[in-house]
């Protein structure tokens, strides 16, 4: 705990000169939701950590909802557990806030719920937005613009001031003081709750009332943005003599009504006679309704499946595709009779061997339409070849959240049921199906709760077995339930269905379906407000497919909760993590700070409650994620996308792996591992083996794009210009070229740099002012392979070096004549000595930091949480005092008048510190994850000036500094790096 004089310090810090601070934990600070990309830092995160850290919390706020509330569902549920008492106050003003809201917190005893009730005779408005969080003896309050609502918490522009004091401080006192006044005067929501519930509904015009879709009024729908876009390319293909194409549509997104948009508006192609196919008949009544609201009535449409066999005149057929594939039916219809056909939910064709033939093949429509949200097959059969490689737009669940036009999420990761005390490994479970923990799982149901009248849930389970047992034990506790699976016919699953959404008490009603398989894709419940999986998911298709069972918009509902009882599975229990890990970001590393900090669009949230968090990271540890298989699963997927052998550009552009995962000392180059997997190239495209070692040598030295010179230069130099010629030409195209980057691209390119490497290479000769290709380079350029591939690895290097490097976060990059480095990227010892335009490779002796005086230069490096013994001579307390600030110990055995710590003082001045940080060594790890954050330049605390210290023994003598960042490290980074979740 802070003490009081650290207080006064990191008080005068926040608010006189910035300049001198002591602890992370207590310094003031502004809380905002960002709306940069790069910093993911939210209202919400602030308000958690303290909640996760603090002995009792006050909160009076004016509005609280449940979309606000669902966000700090699990943190109140871990002080629940804990017993952390809270008070929380909130009003009936305009009334805003939501009764259910209020239901959910009255579930928590440690929590007392009051309201201060306006009525005539006290009609002051109460708008109050504040947050107080007791420590010990000191105190964290935030004061502000902020509700309990999810646009508050997350996506609303808000200004907050986390204030800090001790219990003496006058500022807290008054604060607490009016709390209590209040508090005082306030009513107990229990006693209240009915009263205020009649007044909401009556306020907001709301009845509780029922009307069957027949009786509906609908409006014509509007096409969204995807829709509009996707209608456009479809018009530009099929002008340009397309006859197939693919619709890549993340489920929720309107696929069906995007190809009815198109249907009806197609300039260049008339549909008069249109065949709609897929697996199920649900499936197309549901495009019926959708065709007709788009199209109206004019235009006959029918269904043609096991039932249905009697088309009554032209127009719009809808057919199962067992119907279809029959000869009997199919052969009605000659193979030119549709204008289109399209085929919904077209990676099923991968899972039947006949489907192509009996459908794809027999029909020669006009234009061939497939949709799916999943073309991406683990078996690899080709999808995107089946539809002339013709991607007509494509939008995944990512993008899709970010257009809003999918529902938000709230995951939460939860800690499976246990047997005195111990976990049970997933054949236990499927054996250990008892009431206990059913109730275990209700319980967590009925805590986390939904969005919406009633609940209306899906509960994922792993086998019939499984799935039959929860239904009954479920049914016992006073729920209705239907078990699913294949064997149940349509009619009854339509039936279910159909009462899991019927809002009228009066008819049949469902809480949960309880499904095996069946509805991982192809049904349409937009009002599922909650999902439950109870078995372990071992393929990221599968998982996004059943969450997104969810997602669908509904009137009815303003966010879904998924719950996931993973906590117990140590096998692919990631694959949240896995599912939103950013483009280019690789290493488990990344991963790790996904399922820590999670980049997602808008209100979505994961949690994960502590014992879940720490296994997930564990099993992320032990995991082999980019192993070869992952890396030919994207190769093959990405071959069946084009219809040939993607460049190392086209890897990255069309990948989750960014090309780099065959760069940087990986285990082959990306054209050993073609060699490998493609004849053609076995046959045909031979490289000698001191070709393969000057790719070697490419790889792992420039082609990253980490800095592009060396890249350009040898372009030049392949197109016969002169060292003159390249220099204008980098000046042109505002590519730093200065005489120590030049000497220093030189020297890499003529196998200077790194002379003990396996694969060390010489490129070009040794000539500063006239470098020419050697003449061994001269020799393999006539391989037209190795030619090739040498092209695609600096095309990889320019394109990398946009993408990625040029420009960084948001143009923070610290470019001079000395070195290029782009704030928070990762980067390799190695990288640090070339970017340096250090002569040589000087990785293995740089350790915790190096001196270079002649090149005024300081490397920093720090592991943030050392595998060390606190009392060892090598315990060092390198960390962050707060997002600007930071602690670093010298190597041990130095004082203020060794000769390199006055070094090193004089090299932090001249502004020529970097500081390099990653977060832990990684068991069984790929190489980013050896790579560092690049976290800025460092100043020497002026208020906080170097001093003689003792390690944690007692008796190794270091040297102490506190350093300023030149910029704050952006939330999701600094919480990962600063988070113990994973300290050892």
């Amino acid at each position: 705990m802070v003490n009081q004089a650290d207080l006064i310090t990191n008080l005068l810090n926040s608010y006189i000169d910035g300049t001198n601070c002591v602890s992370s934990s207590f310094t003031p600070s502004f809380i905002y939701n960002s709306n940069d990309p790069n910093d993911h830092r939210t209202v919400a995160d602030s308000i958690k950590n303290n909640l996760r850290n603090c002995d009792e919390f006050f909160f009076s706020v004016a509005f609280i909802n449940k979309t606000g509330l669902i966000m700090l569902k699990q943190v109140l549920k871990e002080l629940m557990d804990r017993g952390i008492k809270g008070k929380i106050l909130t009003t009936n003003y305009l009334d805003f806030t939501e009764p259910e809201a209020l239901e959910d917190l009255l579930l928590m005893p440690n929590i007392e719920v009051k309201m201060h009730y306006l009525d005539k005779g006290n009609d002051v408005g109460f708008h109050t937005k504040g947050y107080v969080f007791k420590y010990g003896d000191n105190y964290k309050a935030i004061i502000g613009s902020s509700n309990i609502t999810a646009s508050a918490l997350s996506t609303n522009e808000e200004w907050n001031n986390e204030i800090v004091s001790t219990k003496d401080g006058s500022l807290i006192k008054n604060i607490i003081n009016q709390f209590e006044k209040l508090w005082d005067r306030a009513i107990p929501v229990r006693d209240i709750l009915d009263r205020y519930k009649e007044e909401y509904r009556e306020h907001k015009g709301l009845e509780l009332v029922y009307s069957k879709e027949e009786n509906k009024v609908f409006l014509k729908p509007k096409p969204n943005s995807m829709q509009m876009a996707f209608v456009e390319s479809l018009n530009e293909s099929i002008a340009r003599g397309d006859m197939r194409g693919l619709l890549i549509s993340s489920t929720g997104t309107g696929k069906t009504y995007a190809s009815a948009f198109a249907v009806r508006d197609i300039k260049a192609l008339k549909v008069r006679r249109l065949l709609y196919v897929t697996h199920r008949a649900t499936i197309l009544t549901q495009a019926i309704k959708s065709y007709r609201r788009v199209i109206g009535e004019d235009i006959n449409m029918e269904l043609y499946t096991g039932d249905n066999h009697d088309i009554k005149g032209d127009g719009f057929v809808f057919a199962t595709l067992d119907t279809i594939r029959d000869p009997k039916y199919r052969n009605r219809f000659p193979p030119n009779y549709f204008d289109m056909v399209i085929i919904d939910e077209a990676h099923r064709i991968s899972f039947d061997g006949t489907y192509r033939k009996d459908v794809i093949e027999y029909f020669k429509p006009s234009f061939l339409l497939g949709m799916t949200a999943t073309p991406e097959r683990t078996d690899h059969y080709d999808i995107f070849g089946l539809f002339g490689n013709n991607i007509l737009y494509e939008i995944r669940l990512r993008g899709a959240l970010e257009a809003k036009m999918l529902c938000p999420f709230h995951y939460f990761g939860i800690t499976d049921f246990s047997v005195d005390g111990a976990s049970l490994d997933i054949e236990d479970y499927r054996k250990h199906i008892d009431e206990e923990r059913v109730r275990h799982v209700l319980e967590q149901s009925k805590f986390f709760g939904y969005s919406g009248t009633r609940l209306k849930g899906l509960i994922f389970v792993s086998s019939i077995e499984e799935g039959k047992r929860f239904s009954e034990l479920i049914n016992k506790e006073g729920y209705r339930t239907k078990f699913l699976d294949g064997s149940i016919s349509i009619e009854d699953r339509n039936k279910a269905i159909e009462e899991l959404e019927n809002d009228n008490p009066e008819y049949p009603q469902l809480d949960f379906i309880i499904t095996v398989d069946i509805f991982n894709e192809g049904v349409d419940i937009p009002s599922v407000n909650q999902i439950i999986l109870v078995r372990p998911t071992k393929s990221a298709i599968i998982f996004i497919q059943q969450l997104g069972r969810g997602l669908r918009l509904s009137d009815d509902k303003d966010y879904l909760v998924v719950l996931d009882f993973i906590g117990n599975y140590r096998d692919k229990n990631y694959l949240i993590s896995t599912a939103f890990t950013e483009k280019g970001a690789e290493g488990k590393g990344e991963v790790i700070k996904t399922t820590i900090v999670p980049s997602l669009a808008g209100p979505s949230t994961v949690e994960f409650d502590p014992i879940a968090m720490k296994r997930v990271l564990e099993s992320i540890e032990d995991a082999n994620l980019f192993q070869d298989r992952k890396l030919f699963d994207q190769y093959r997927d990405i071959k069946n996308r084009l219809g040939r052998i993607p460049s190392l550009v086209e890897f990255d552009m069309h990948g989750e792996l960014s090309g780099r995962a065959f760069l940087d000392f990986r285990k082959q180059t990306y054209y050993e591992f073609l060699f490998k997997k493609e004849e053609e190239y076995q046959k045909k495209k031979a490289i000698p083996e001191n070709g393969i070692r000057c790719l070697t040598y490419v790889s792992n030295n420039f082609a990253n794009g980490m800095r592009v010179s060396e890249a350009f230069i040898l372009k030049g130099l392949l197109d016969g210009k002169t060292l003159s010629e390249i220099k204008d030409a980098a000046k042109d195209k505002n590519i730093a070229l200065s005489n120590k980057i030049l000497k220093s691209s030189l020297n890499i390119l003529a196998g200077g740099f790194d002379l003990a490497a396996k694969n060390n290479f010489k490129l070009i000769d040794n000539s500063f002012s006239n470098p020419s290709l050697t003449d061994e380079m001269k020799t393999l350029l006539r391989n037209s392979a190795f030619r090739e591939q040498l092209d695609w690895l600096l095309d990889y290097a320019f394109y990398s070096y946009e993408r990625y490097f040029k420009d960084g976060v948001n143009g923070n990059e610290l470019f001079d004549d000395d070195y290029a480095f782009v704030y928070y990227k990762k980067y390799s010892r190695k990288a640090v000595c070339r970017l340096a335009n250090l002569e040589r490779n000087e990785e293995a002796t740089m350790f915790g930091y190096r001196n270079y005086k002649d090149l005024k230069f300081l490397p920093i490096f720090v592991t943030y949480a050392k595998a060390v013994d606190e009392n060892s001579s090598i315990a060092y307390d390198d960390r962050f005092i707060n997002d600007n600030s930071f602690q670093w110990i010298s190597k041990s055995g130095r004082t203020l008048d060794s000769e390199e710590i006055k070094t090193a003082i004089e090299l932090i001045n001249n502004g020529k510190a970097l500081l390099f940080i990653k977060k832990l060594d990684i068991k069984n790890s790929c190489a980013d994850d050896d790579h560092f954050y690049f976290v800025g330049q460092v100043k020497i605390d002026p208020k906080n000036k170097p001093v003689n210290a003792l390690m944690a023994n007692g008796e190794t003598k270091v040297v102490r500094f506190h350093f300023l960042l030149d910029k704050v490290v952006p939330y999701d980074i600094y919480t990962y790096l600063t988070s113990p979740l994973l300290d050892r």
